[in-house]
């Protein structure tokens, strides 16, 4: 288990939990992961035994939950081949057993028609993309040709003893893995990073509870604007498995979460020193309505001088610190930015506002894609929205 700890007078926490992070770390500090493998996807698995190390009463993985057959690999295909090319993360069956419940890490990614599902020991399965909820990155698939096991789902309590399961690896070497937990809540931050996981390949794993029935998901593990800033840098909360009653209703899409952003964070300066954070009190609903409003405020374009060649470095702007407040949001798909005159000025994967700046200076958008983690910066505008609406979302007010 890692959790990163961030830089004096820093605290990050991401848009998506919503817990107090220095409650969070007293609780994850009681808890140890071991990691169980298995024999190759060809054959059916059978775990070995490894006691559990967590804080509750010690026991053995020894068997497999019939569930253990519905959790599927999700990856990227190539276009031109139609081979698995990107893994993306693990899903479990979910519906009339042609859906897959997910979730991915919608900071770079951006959503495609180049997915595929991979049913170990049965075959590879094209998928499109059905539902998001941009939050957590729960995302649910149409996988038409796949007829699963349906996972039974229903909620954890905090401390019951759960197994995270997951498959690892791709079709040469694959391999399914068993890591019982004490369950953390749905709002905790935890970090998986064993010997034999590096990197924390268990985004989307399923968290299956003593019972067989479905918790939840693992979520995606970092955004690179909390690494930048310090902090935990990874604040996955087990995404609770209930979300994907909103994900399959029929206007998921028309819901006002679902043109939210994946990821946002808050910059400010406070008495000569830089925080960054996501209030407890945020309402994300409010947050993102304020946000497509202002989206719509472009004013002039800024001059190329107040363009900054590296976002990521002029919102931290150590030793100098930033000006005013910025808030930096992600989204899964491009938004469109629009003047007040109703016209397209922009497609951006990320966009930054800034406002309460020193001297009466005007608040500015900034927006641009996201490659290799880096936000790079394809132009700005001033901007010209009442920013209230915003400050009160955000509990600035």
């Amino acid at each position: 288990m890692m959790i990163r700890k961030g830089m004096n007078k820093v605290l990050v926490m991401e848009i998506r939990c919503c817990s107090i992070i220095l409650i969070v770390l007293v609780l994850i500090g009681s808890m140890s992961i071991t990691a169980c493998t298995t024999t190759p996807h060809s054959q059916t698995p059978t775990f070995s035994t490894s006691n559990n190390t967590t804080s509750f009463t010690s026991t053995a993985i020894t068997t497999m939950h019939p569930i253990d057959s519905s959790i599927v690999q999700v990856w990227q295909k190539d276009p031109v081949t139609g081979t698995p090319l990107t893994f993306m993360a693990n899903g479990v069956a979910v519906g009339d057993g042609s859906m897959v419940l997910t979730v991915f890490n919608y900071e770079e990614y951006t959503p495609d028609h180049n997915l595929m599902v991979i049913w170990p020991g049965h075959g590879n399965y094209s998928a499109s993309l059905q539902a998001i909820y941009p939050m957590t990155g729960a995302t649910l698939l149409d996988v038409p040709d796949l007829n699963l096991p349906v996972a039974a789902i229903s909620e954890a309590d905090v401390g019951e003893p759960v197994t995270i399961s997951g498959w690892w690896g791709d079709d040469a070497n694959l391999v399914f893995r068993k890591t019982q937990i004490a369950f953390p809540g749905y709002d905790s931050v935890f970090f998986e990073d064993t010997a034999e996981n590096p990197g924390g390949e268990s985004i989307g794993a399923v968290v299956i509870k003593k019972d067989g029935q479905v918790a939840g998901l693992v979520s995606a593990f970092h955004t690179g604007l909390a690494v930048l800033l310090g902090g935990p840098g990874m604040t996955p909360p087990i995404i609770d498995v209930q979300i994907v009653s909103d994900l399959m209703s029929s206007d998921a899409g028309k819901q006002p979460w679902a043109k939210g952003p994946a990821y946002s964070l808050i910059t400010l300066t406070d008495s000569g020193s830089l925080m960054s954070y996501e209030p407890p009190k945020t309402d994300y609903i409010q947050m993102t309505m304020a946000l497509n409003d202002l989206l719509n405020t472009a004013g002039e374009p800024l001059p190329q001088s107040e363009l900054p060649t590296y976002y990521r470095s002029f919102i931290q702007s150590y030793p100098q610190l930033p000006d005013g407040i910025s808030l930096s949001s992600a989204y899964p798909r491009p938004v469109e930015l629009h003047n007040t005159k109703g016209q397209l000025v922009a497609m951006a994967k990320w966009v930054g506002i800034q406002w309460a700046r020193s001297g009466s200076k005007p608040n500015r958008i900034f927006y641009g894609s996201i490659k290799d983690g880096e936000y790079i910066v394809e132009g700005g505008f001033f901007l010209e929205g009442n920013i209230s609406n915003l400050e009160q979302s955000v509990q600035l007010q």
